[in-house]
């Protein structure tokens, strides 16, 4: 490799990673909106069954989010749970929730077996990372304000 051509490459893999931090950014902030919605206003105080595996109890300040549509066996309450936790301490590494480090062990259980996933939600990786925008998009299939709006709504409907 050229000079020329690894100073191109590492002006992409920067772009790349600029792009990559910015999307995470975006999509943490519009997991914190979610977050901060059901926790003023979620009332829920049932734990499904899929969601005893994550460590949950009666009590914890994360039972309220036992609530919305499942995706991998997991209600999205909690999928916003431990994808805005990860996002506000992705720098820490593993997080030290308990019930946010079970949340993304379940997701990287499910998409392990997929040779096109990049490993996004393993703990074990060496660089801690933002995968905030994984939740968004992948997990919650946020592509729009309105699916956003559609799944807070129907959080609330039942709740």
């Amino acid at each position: 490799m050229t000079k020329t051509q690894h100073e191109e490459f590492m002006r992409q893999t920067t772009e790349f990673m600029d792009m990559h931090l910015a999307r995470a950014i975006v999509a943490g902030s519009i997991l914190q909106v979610a977050y901060t919605a059901i926790r003023l206003h979620s009332t829920n105080k049932d734990i499904p069954q899929e969601a005893k595996t994550f460590g949950l109890s009666k009590g914890l300040a994360s039972v309220p989010f036992c609530i919305g549509r499942q995706v991998h066996g997991i209600p999205i309450g909690l999928l916003i749970y431990a994808g805005r936790i990860q996002y506000n301490h992705w720098e820490d590494g593993e997080p030290w929730n308990p019930v946010a480090r079970e949340v993304l062990r379940k997701l990287y259980l499910v998409h392990s077996s997929n040779p096109l996933f990049d490993l996004a939600y393993d703990l074990e990786y060496p660089a801690p990372k933002p995968v905030s925008h994984y939740f968004v998009r992948l997990e919650l299939k946020w592509h729009s304000q309105l699916e956003f709006y559609t799944d807070m709504e129907s959080m609330f409907q039942k709740n």
